[in-house]
Formats: C-alpha cells, structure tokens, sequence
C-alpha cells in the first residue's frame, strides 16, 4: 500500500500548488484504489494514512470547485481514519489527523456560513493541539496554530466578536515563532498574510490604527515572498489580504489613493482566483471589489464606478446562492443595495430607488435580529434610507412611513453607549423623515423631528464626533425655528438660536464658508423673530448683522441669492423702524 499512497500523497501536494485539479482527481482515484485493495485489517495504520491522504485531496479539492459534498466525504474520511489510529499508539499521526479534520469543517463552515461548524472546527483544532505540543513537532504545531487562527478568524468575523479575532491573531504569533521566513518562507508568508488579515479586520471594529498599520504591514512582507509565478492562489490570497487592510485605512481615514489600491490589490488576486479554481474566495474577493467600487463610486460621484459595483455584486451571488450560501448571498444583496442607492442619488427617478429597496428587503429575509444582529441593524438602516428618498421624491407618505418603520427596528439593541454611531446615524435620519411628512402635512412632524434630533445627540459631541455633532444642531436649529414661526410664544426660538450659535462651533467661515453662511443666515432671521416678539432692538439689529454677513460670503462664493437678502434685509429695516 505505501507506493500507491505516497503516489496518492505526491499528486495531492502537487496538485495542491496548481490552479488546475487534474493531479488531485489522478490523486482520489489512486489513493481509493490503494484502499480497495487493500483491506484495513491488514495494516490498520497504514490503511489510516491513506485515508487521511484521501480525506485531504477531497478537502482540496473542495476549496477548488466549492462543492459542499467533497468537504462532507473527506469530514467522513477523516473520521474513518481516526478509528484506525490510537492516540495512545502514534499521537503525533492522531494529532495531525485531528488538525486536517478541523481544517475541512473549517471550510465546510464557511461554505454554509455555519457558525455551529465553525465552533466545531475549533473544538477540533484545541483536541488535536492537546496532543500535539511545540515540543513534539515544532513545524506542524506551528502548521495547526496557523489554520486554527483561520477558524477563530472565520467565527469572529461572522460573529463580530473581538475577542475571538483577538485569539486568533495570539494564533498566528504563535504560528510565527516557529515559521520563521528563513526555514519555511511560503509557510511563513501565508502566517504573516493571515495575520495581517485579522489585524485589518480589529482596525475595523477598534479603529486602531496602530493594528491597521500592522495589517498593511504583514500584508506587504507576505507578498514579497509569495508570487504568481511559484504560488499564484497564495499569491491571490495575499493579494487579497492587502486589499482588505487597505479598503480599511481608506474607510478610516477617508484616503482615496488607498482605496485605488485596494482596487488593484483586488483586481489582481482576480487575474488568477476564478470561480473554477476557488470559487468562494472568487466570490468573496468580487464582494471585496463591489464595495470598492461603491466606496470610489459615491465619494467621486461616479455613477459608472457605481454601475462596476452593480456588477461585481451580481457576480458573487452566481457563486453565493441563497440555497448554497445564504448569510454571504445576503451580504452580497446589501451591497448590492448600497449601490444601488448610490446610483439613485446621483439620477433623477425611483426605479433604482425602488430596486435598492428590494435588495435590502432580500437581505433581510435572511439576516434575522438573533442570528446576525450587526447584518440585521444595518440592513434596517438602509433600507430605510432608500424608503426615506424615495418618500422625498413621491407625493404620497407612505414610504416616508415605511422609513420609520425600518429605522425604528434599526434601533432594535442600540443605545447611545454601545453603538453611538449607528443611534446618532439613525436618529439624524429619522428626524429628516419626519421633516418630509411636515413638508406633506402632518401637524406633529417637526415636534418628533425634534425629539429624533434631540435623541441624536445623546450620542455625540462636538469633542468626539464634531461634523455629526453640528449637523445635528444645525437641523434641530431648522426645525425648532420651524415651530416657532407657527406659533406666538419665544421658547422655541430661544431654543433655536442656541442650536445655530452651537452648530457654528463647528461650522466656521474658514472651514466651510458655504455651511457657516447657511447657519448664520437662519441664526439672523431666529434672532429677527426674537426681537420681534420681545421688542429688542439689539436682538434685531444682531439678526440682520448676521444676514447681511452671510449674503457677503454667499456674494463671494458667486452664490448672491440678491432678490431674497434684498428683501430680508428690507423687512429688518422696517422691523428696526418700528422698535
């Protein structure tokens, strides 16, 4: 048996540096003839490895064609096989069997986005680890340590858990000190390109820059050793990885030049991925290149970028399917809707309005507010983003209402102190809602606009979020003035003109001219009213000083508005002469 299994064992590992998958069909059918004749009760051990070399050619190629059914046959291999070998007799051999079985539930895992998988997978790794100490075997625990950190990654990043990434970058530090660049550079290259991965992805959820340098770091030394020519799927993977700690430092830091190369990063691991030879990391990295493209395409206002992103969604869910992948079809839905909108704003119209809403709306027919909590929240939100739009450009209130639905649900679990971002976002939103069904008619709307905006604010300030935080005060501004125009009393506008005088703290001449003119602008008229309606001269003499320096920048920007401030002007006059 031990020529036709290490013939077996060749054609797998060669097969295993290819992008083709001829050797490794030559390899299943040589390793299962080797086990057909010959019987287990022969030579149990031998039988054990050659079952576990068959077990790790369908786990390959199973990554190969995405075909669930081979990471299920080589499970039942590796199973088989571990009937066959006692701890006790050969704990090295045992342990490796257990660390390849981890791995192929691992990708099982994340085929099915099945967290139950995954934990089983690590569950496998820590049993196979119990036996296999650095001691023993320096470069297979350090080979275990390495796809181990991939399933805690795997888990914590469909769970959002940081703990769990945090684990499984202790993982790849561990898989580092024995893979060193010197003895095992591929090996130490794919430690260090993981690693990065998962230092980008804490940078994400942390904002810690000092991890998303890391990552971009890792991610660069890795790719010096790996290349297209030697290894072209690790070469993609890195490729990848790279991509992924630089789409982070873009978002983070809102640098372009970054975000274009993670373009590239990605549009070059996708010379050589395909769908044929690694069809979930195809999926994944066209997912990847869709919200580079919607990223690019909304700050540019490029509606082709958008388009490109359209696209790119569309392909992952040729390969993510409902039925094959649902939790990662759904993320390629939201995506899909997020560009969708993107295009939508920058066109007249509902119909892609209309066809955002119905991603979303797909999405979340399978995220759910228990199993995927973050998905779920998001996809509420943006989905009440387009139903917020769209109620702006039709006559009927209904989406408008349909907004606040969504976005109450968005709030499901979110408060101020364990989502501040997302409660600020969502509140800010709802009070713009409410100020379109004011504009339709209801009587209430600016009240709950200022109640939504008020509760914004909870969860800002100007220290820690100042563009979000004088946003805020400069539409709790607009709307309070709102209320006060329709009324007699002067609470309201005092309450008004607190917010305009607090959205200038932010909004300044020197930074925004544009911005600060519109806030000093309505500031003058709350102040006008003011005066108005408590006979103070000095009040309406600082409203219309405040007028008239907004139309002067407004004058210089080459945006004069000269009939409306003439007349504004002429009303403060009046007002003046009669005080």
């Amino acid at each position: 048996m031990s020529i036709e299994n290490n013939l077996g064992w060749a054609l797998m590992t060669l097969g295993g540096r290819e992008t083709d998958t001829a050797h490794l069909e030559q390899g299943v059918a040589v390793l299962q003839a080797a086990l057909d004749a010959y019987p287990r009760d022969q030579s149990p051990l031998d039988w054990g490895v050659t079952k576990m070399n068959l077990a790790s050619t369908l786990s390959t190629l199973g990554e190969r064609d995405g075909d669930t059914a081979r990471f299920e046959a080589a499970v039942n291999a590796f199973r088989e096989a571990l009937t066959a070998t006692p701890r006790e007799q050969d704990p090295l051999l045992w342990s490796s069997i257990e660390v390849n079985l981890a791995s192929t539930l691992r990708n099982l895992g994340e085929r099915k986005t099945d967290r139950a998988i995954l934990r089983d997978s690590i569950a496998t790794f820590e049993a196979g680890l119990g036996a296999l100490t650095r001691d023993l075997s320096p470069l297979d625990w350090a080979f275990a340590q390495n796809n181990y950190g991939v399933a805690l990654f795997s888990l914590g990043t469909m769970t959002h858990d940081l703990a769990t990434l945090q684990q499984a970058a202790a993982a790849f530090d561990n898989a580092l000190l024995e893979r060193s660049r010197d003895r095992v550079p591929l090996d130490w290259a794919m430690s260090e390109s993981n690693r990065g991965n998962v230092m980008a992805t804490i940078a994400q959820q942390t904002g810690d820059m000092g991890a998303l340098q890391q990552a971009i770091g890792s991610s660069r030394q890795a790719l010096e050793v790996l290349t297209p020519e030697t290894v072209p799927l690790l070469w993609a993977t890195g490729q990848s990885n790279l991509g992924v700690a630089l789409t982070t430092l873009g978002e983070t830091i809102g640098d372009p030049n970054a975000l274009q190369m993670a373009l590239e990063a990605f549009k070059a691991s996708l010379t050589v991925r395909t769908r044929q030879n690694d069809p979930t990391s195809w999926a994944m990295t066209e997912l990847n290149l869709a919200a580079i493209f919607q990223d690019l395409g909304r700050r540019n206002g490029d509606i082709g970028q958008l388009e490109a992103a359209v696209e790119a969604s569309k392909a992952a869910m040729t390969e993510w399917t409902r039925e094959r992948a649902p939790e990662n079809w759904a993320r390629a839905q939201f995506n899909l809707g997020l560009s969708l909108y993107g295009i939508a704003n920058l066109q007249d119209g509902t119909d892609r309005l209309a066809e955002s809403i119905a991603a979303y709306r797909a999405a979340l027919e399978v995220f759910t507010s228990d199993g995927n909590p973050v998905e779920w929240e998001n996809a509420q939100e943006h989905l009440g983003l387009s139903l917020q739009t769209l109620g702006e450009r039709e006559d009927s209130s209904d989406n408008s209402r349909a907004a606040l639905e969504a976005y109450d649900l968005a709030l499901t679990g979110v408060t101020p102190q364990n989502n501040p971002g997302a409660w600020t976002r969502v509140n800010f939103n709802i009070g713009l809602t409410w100020q379109t069904l004011d504009a339709k008619g209801d009587a209430d709307a600016l009240t709950k606009a200022a109640a939504a905006y008020r509760q914004a604010l909870l969860a800002t300030s100007r220290e820690v979020f100042p563009a979000d935080w004088g946003d805020t005060q400069y539409n709790l501004g607009l709307v309070l003035h709102g209320i006060a125009s329709r009324g007699t009393g002067i609470t309201d506008v005092l309450d008004a003109i607190a917010a305009y005088r607090a959205a200038l703290e932010v909004k300044t001449r020197e930074a925004d001219p544009i911005q600060w003119a519109m806030a000093t602008n309505y500031l003058g008229q709350a102040l006008g009213l003011l005066g108005q309606r408590t006979h103070d001269k000095a009040a309406v003499q600082e409203g219309r000083d405040a007028v008239a320096a907004a139309w002067e920048v407004y004058k210089r920007q080459g945006s004069s508005y000269d009939d409306d401030f003439t007349q504004r002007l002429a009303a403060f006059d009046d007002l003046l002469a009669q005080l």
